[in-house]
């Protein structure tokens, strides 16, 4: 047989028991219920199997006698968390020093320790909270002590901005709908429509005022003389003048322009006596 065997074969095999330990060991120290104690006795039981039909040359005695105490502490009734706790710190130690020993690839080896550890860190964790006891009850509220005076400290520095964190997953829900808002201005008038059809003719309206006399017409054409009217009335007749004075004789010889004059005077009528018509 080689002295290092690769982690596949037995070495495989128990590094999954490691890891299956390391999963149901919390729960059963911290959480005590029937399931949680079944699956820790369940992996002891495999390890235990493991360890006695191994054809690794490693000597199993000492942890095979602490793999029995610790199954049978897991059997016992009520389940004592720190019974079983102890038994699987010193199981613990056991399991490192006959992972140490084994005749494994180093890898494989450093694999099991890994595991091993936390396994260890949880059996403490739930051994203290354990030892020390559940926590009391509440105590009655003190009366409140006097408002002390302090100075105001100075307003700290704005800190930097945090980095915007990314989109979260999906779409949310839509919101509901808000109220209304305020009507808005009065918007600009529109185009001036097409012009309608032409309405009906109304009823005649009262007759107006009289209008203001108009200018004076043009002279018209003289009119047609008219027909001679009727013949007037005679008129009486004038008194009778007196007789003329004599006048003296002329030489004879020819007539002279006075004779033909006077003559001419008898002719005319007297102004004095001349009457119209």
């Amino acid at each position: 047989m080689n002295a290092f065997v690769p982690c596949n074969g037995e070495a495989q095999t128990l590094l999954s028991i490691i890891i299956e330990l390391g999963e149901v060991v919390p729960p059963a120290l911290t959480n005590p219920t029937p399931l949680n104690i079944a699956n820790l006795h369940s992996v002891l039981q495999e390890l235990r199997l493991f360890v006695i039909n191994s054809n690794f040359e490693v000597d199993p005695t000492e942890i095979l006698s602490i793999l029995e105490l610790t199954i049978v502490s897991t059997e016992v009734t009520p389940f004592s968390v720190i019974s079983v706790g102890t038994n699987l710190q010193q199981l613990l130690e056991q399991l490192l020093a006959y992972v140490l020993v084994l005749p494994i690839a180093p890898a494989c080896k450093d694999a099991m320790v890994g595991q091993i550890r936390p396994i260890q860190i949880s059996i403490s964790l739930a051994l203290g909270f354990f030892l020390k006891g559940a926590t009391g009850a509440t105590g009655a509220r003190g009366a409140t002590g006097p408002t002390g005076v302090g100075v105001t400290g100075a307003t700290g520095a704005t800190g930097i901005a945090g980095a915007t964190g990314p989109t979260g997953p999906g779409v949310g829900t839509t919101g509901s709908t808000g109220s209304t808002g305020a009507i808005g201005s009065t918007g600009a008038a529109g185009a001036a429509g097409a012009t309608g059809a032409t309405g009906s003719t109304g009823a005649t309206g009262a007759a107006g005022a009289a209008g203001a006399t108009g200018a004076t017409g043009a002279t018209g054409v003289a009119g047609v003389t008219g027909a001679t009217g009727e013949a007037g009335a005679t008129g009486a007749a004038c008194a009778e003048g007196g007789t003329g004075a004599s006048r003296l004789a002329w030489s004879t010889g020819t007539p002279s322009a006075y004779a033909s004059s006077s003559a001419r005077t008898s002719l005319r009528p007297n102004r004095r006596t001349r009457r119209t018509a």
